[in-house]
């Protein structure tokens, strides 16, 4: 058996350097793309629970906003039915802890339950002394919970006030369950990928980065996308939200359209409730809330400029009551939409 000669020697030892530039390629490569996608993963994870953090918040400031008109006159009149008609149906969803309406010295009048056993009792919890401190609505989150609170006031005389207590649980649980079948998604593909790449740069090693390379933009760029959009939801920047209804290839893309209709979906919710809670149910017309907010931007305007003139017109209906006690309350209600019309 002859001696290798030199040409073997060298095709041997090309072969062999090649073969482990090829694997220590994509070792580099895989333990790079590894480390994006748990970077990505995160900033994925985080971005959803800020949007699940500030989309409560809203939600709260939404809600007390509404109770704090609702329960001015029970309060005036210490209607205790009233207002547990009134908070009694918050305490069925599922992402709310508690309600409870409070005097002015933080002593609890009412938690929606029907016997009240806490009555006359300080609220209680961390957030309790800021919230009866304050005079303004107050959001105050801990790992668990959000407690939004807001002063019920009447001709500037504080009743007492409002708050809502959101849990965190089933967003943080959701976030989690996502994160993790995220992750082994990633590292399924990413394992198959280098796999397949391994065996390619063995036979030709430019080939084999270029098809690593093309792997990992299809990868990065779904996820480089849903990061992006995670930022704008989290900002509130809805009118830059990317075209629904796509038909992206793969799973990633997948993916990223089904995370493009979850935005849609929050957009909507957050515009429905916004304009439940600045408009009358009945009429359609803006509410108590948004005509506030409306002067107090045109007195605020005229306070900085003595020129602009502020009118307020006033339109009331005489006998209106005897004619709602008379015709029923369904004449009534089509009146009132005619006279708002």
């Amino acid at each position: 058996m002859s001696k290798p000669n030199l040409k073997h020697k060298l095709g041997v030892a090309f072969i062999s350097f090649a073969v482990v530039t090829a694997i220590g390629a994509s070792g580099i490569w895989w333990l790079s793309l590894r480390q994006v996608n748990q970077e990505i993963t995160k900033a994925t994870s985080a971005g959803l629970a800020d949007v699940a953090r500030t989309e409560l918040e809203l939600k709260g400031r939404l809600m007390t906003g509404l109770l704090g008109d609702q329960l001015v006159n029970p309060m005036y009149f210490f209607d205790l039915h009233e207002m547990q008609q009134i908070i009694g149906p918050l305490l069925r969803q599922r992402q709310v802890n508690y309600v409870e309406i409070y005097d002015p010295q933080g002593l609890l009048i009412h938690n929606g339950t029907p016997s009240v056993p806490q009555y006359g009792q300080e609220i209680s919890g961390p957030f309790a002394a800021e919230t009866i401190a304050s005079d303004a609505v107050l959001t105050q989150w801990s790992e668990t919970i959000v407690d939004v609170s807001r002063p019920v006031i009447l001709d500037g005389q504080k009743l007492g006030g409002v708050r809502i207590g959101f849990t965190l649980a089933e967003a943080a649980e959701r976030a989690a369950q996502l994160e993790k079948a995220y992750q082994d998604f990633t590292d399924e593909q990413v394992g198959l990928r280098v796999k397949q790449a391994i065996v390619l740069l063995a036979l030709l090693i430019v080939a084999a980065v270029g098809g690593a390379a093309l792997v990992a933009r299809r990868m990065t760029t779904p996820l480089s996308q849903m990061l992006d959009l995670t930022r704008k939801i989290k900002n509130g920047q809805f009118d830059e939200l990317p075209g629904a209804g796509g038909t992206r290839r793969g799973e990633l893309g997948e993916l990223l359209d089904s995370f493009i209709e979850m935005a849609y979906s929050v957009k909507h919710n957050t515009q429905r409730i916004r304009f439940l809670a600045y408009h009358d149910s009945l009429s359609g017309l803006a509410n108590r809330l948004q005509f506030r907010e409306f002067l107090d931007q045109a007195l605020r305007r005229h306070a900085s400029s003595p020129k602009l003139k502020v009118s307020l017109l006033y339109l009331d209906m005489d006998d209106f009551k005897r004619f709602n006690d008379s015709m029923g309350h369904d004449h009534g209600d089509r009146l009132l939409i005619a006279f708002a019309h």
